[in-house]
């Protein structure tokens, strides 16, 4: 059997005799109150995987620190400067006066001794320095933190005799209130690829590093209408293309940068076609992110579109709930304008004229305009060229009653209007 595995064996196990209430039998207690539980976690599994030690569980919530507690167990003290148990508890030995001020996201740790035992002190300025606290003292134990994973020190000579917590006295304190990330997307080798997973790694250690915030920066947009390059991280919609969840009811071509889509330098290959046996690494001729199983490259209708949204809604909800329990920040940031003028779309002039009354909408000089119709704004933009799931915007026009329509052609509704209006110019499309 191998050490690996033995290993795993003995991590089942003490979980087992935890939960079965067998607390006491251990080298030291970590108490804690309910919204560090994540902290008094992390303690015990990187002593664990460290030293071989398991530390129990003492709920702060339910057990004050009683005297017989102080003078027989090693404990682990997670509160903030404000609890009680530090207040009180250990007043005696003027933690408070020697810790002094802390600010919110910053630490102290300290070491008291006792005539019959050691106590280490996890004090933060609020829950979220508790934490970084929580992370300062696994690292005491020869634990690095990096953006790919963890380094752990080798546990082969194991400590011998009992467990003893380290002496230590250290602050910290952030230099900056906001530090982290702010990955791009439009690339394989940034968050496109990831996945919930990817995404709950990646804000666990960069909250064991001490960065508390994640801003995404995507581009709703693509210069090309209908190639499905619109990233489905922002939709761009009316509140009545939404369902009550939050889900979409109309949506448009959107996708990830995948193994099968050109853009950015990278052409579109099939995984099944890399060489030397790199294809061996890949379970998909199309990979990308998980949110587009079964719509790769990019969706090819409305319902494929809506489900590659959605998708992408319920992955960023639960990779932003877990976020926030290790208190990092989430943001996604968006390019403006939404809609990006290029060569391919043009402005929608408005005109007005107060002796017609009439509104013009045009995307054309306005030659009749001179002395009859004054530019008020542009009220969008408008597409100069059809392309798949556009339709054709027709401006109409009735002499008797002097004004303009601009509407967009459907079965029978040409002809209906061409009893009173006539179309005489159809040079925009739009997109439904």
């Amino acid at each position: 059997m191998t050490e690996s595995v033995v290993l795993s064996l003995l991590c089942m196990l003490a979980l087992v005799l935890a939960a079965a209430g067998y607390e006491n039998d251990n080298e030291g207690l970590i108490w804690h109150r309910k919204e560090h539980l994540i902290a008094a976690k992390e303690i015990r599994r990187y002593v664990y995987a460290c030293t071989g030690y398991w530390l129990g569980f003492v709920d702060g919530d339910e057990n004050g620190l009683h005297s017989d507690l102080l003078k027989t167990q090693q404990l682990v003290v997670l509160a903030t400067l404000s609890d009680p148990i530090i207040t009180k508890d250990f007043l005696h030995v003027d933690v408070v006066h020697a810790v002094g001020d802390i600010s919110p996201q910053g630490y102290h740790l300290q070491t008291v001794e006792t005539d019959t035992s050691r106590h280490l002190l996890v004090i933060g300025g609020d829950d979220v320095g508790v934490l970084y606290g929580a992370y300062a003292l696994v690292e005491k134990f020869g634990v690095h933190f990096r953006l790919y994973g963890d380094i752990i020190p080798d546990r082969s000579a194991k400590l011998q005799g009992h467990f003893v917590l380290p002496h230590v006295k250290e602050a910290g304190q952030p230099e900056f209130e906001v530090r982290g990330l702010q990955p791009f997307h439009d690339f394989p080798e940034g968050p496109d690829w990831w996945g919930e997973e990817e995404y709950k790694a990646i804000t666990s250690q960069i909250s064991k590093q001490r960065m508390n915030f994640i801003g995404l920066h995507t581009y709703p947009y693509s210069p090309t209408p209908g190639t499905g390059r619109d990233e489905p991280t922002v939709w761009v919609g009316l509140v009545d293309d939404l369902n009550a969840d939050g889900t979409v009811k109309h949506s448009y071509p959107t996708s990830y940068a995948n193994t099968l889509r050109n853009q950015w330098g990278y052409t579109s290959l099939a995984t099944g076609n890399y060489s030397y046996g790199a294809r061996q690494l890949f379970e998909m001729d199309c990979y990308g992110s998980p949110v587009q199983l079964g719509n790769c490259p990019y969706p090819t209708n409305i319902s494929g579109n809506n489900q590659v949204f959605d998708e992408t809604g319920r992955m960023l909800k639960e990779a932003f709930e877990h976020a926030h329990t290790v208190g990092v920040q989430t943001c996604i940031g968006s390019e403006t304008p939404l809609s990006k003028p290029s060569a391919t779309v043009t402005p929608l002039n408005l005109y007005y004229s107060k002796l017609r009354q009439d509104n013009f909408l045009t995307t054309t000089q306005c030659a009749e305009c001179e002395n009859l119709y004054e530019f008020v704004r542009i009220e969008g933009f408008v597409y100069s060229s059809p392309f798949p799931e556009s339709m054709p915007l027709n401006t109409y026009y009735n002499g008797q009653l002097q004004d303009n329509v601009l509407s967009p052609t459907s079965p029978g509704e040409g002809q209906k209007r061409s009893v009173l209006y006539m179309c005489f110019q159809t040079s925009q499309f739009w997109k439904i």
